[in-house]
């Protein structure tokens, strides 16, 4: 079942990957979004435009744009 979330993601989101359970990560072409209590509620992580996530076996957070941008993000950083 889905369920409209009242404040939505901050724009269009075209990917969203589990980091956790409860941790989300939303990206598309106006920006990137988090959540950290299962999609309830999101909060805007950067304005930086990304077309696709996708986490790795070993935790590894990738993301790819326009123009080949590729952007990598790991726990700690």
């Amino acid at each position: 079942t889905w369920t409209a979330v009242p404040a939505g993601a901050g724009g269009y989101r075209s990917a969203v990957v589990a980091v956790t359970d409860r941790r989300l990560i939303a990206t598309g072409s106006h920006g990137g979004s988090w959540s950290l209590d299962g999609g309830r509620s999101w909060q805007l992580l950067d304005d930086a435009a990304f077309h696709s996530v996708v986490r790795a076996a070993d935790g590894t957070l990738w993301a790819c744009g326009s123009d080949g941008r590729v952007a990598r993000a790991q726990r700690g950083d």
